[in-house]
């Protein structure tokens, strides 16, 4: 008898289960598509963290370069200073050099021997001034050189 129930009511039975699969397969394509916006969810936080963390990186870095610069600029502020006091200490020395020239040139106008030995004395001291022109080269080259260690030193490091 189950078999003739199949038989006659086959139409009925094969509606009722193509009903029941669209059932499930609605069921599970909703399923997809709440699987779907929890991941692009998912990846819209984590595109905002990277983002966050990638501007948090770049205030970090700026940060860092600031400081070097600012640190750069006060060592070289000090290099500076320091040429600028052996500056003025090498001038003083070419001034009192310049000075026992002059006395020695008023004494060689006596023309006693004593005075020749210490005029000559002076005139090789004439060449010891000549450092005078060299300290001022070599502040000038002391300077070119705290600037270029501070440019290095300010040079934003990656």
């Amino acid at each position: 008898m189950n078999l003739l129930w199949l038989a006659r009511y086959w139409q009925y039975i094969v509606i009722v289960a193509l009903s029941l699969l669209i059932v499930f397969m609605m069921f599970m394509l909703r399923d997809a598509s709440n699987t779907m916006q929890l991941m692009q969810a998912n990846h819209d936080l984590w595109k905002a963290n990277y983002i966050a963390k990638t501007n948090q990186d770049i205030i970090e870095i700026q940060r860092l370069n600031s400081e070097r610069y600012h640190n750069a600029v006060s060592e070289n502020t000090k290099a500076y200073e320091q040429i600028a006091d052996s500056y003025a200490a090498n001038g003083a020395i070419v001034a009192s050099l310049s000075d026992t020239i002059d006395t020695a040139s008023s004494a060689y106008v006596s023309a006693n021997a004593d005075a020749r030995a210490e005029y000559t004395a002076a005139i090789s001291n004439v060449s010891r001034s000549c450092f005078g022109e060299i300290a001022e080269l070599a502040r000038r080259a002391d300077g070119h050189v705290a600037d270029i260690k501070m440019m290095q030193q300010a040079w934003p490091k990656k």
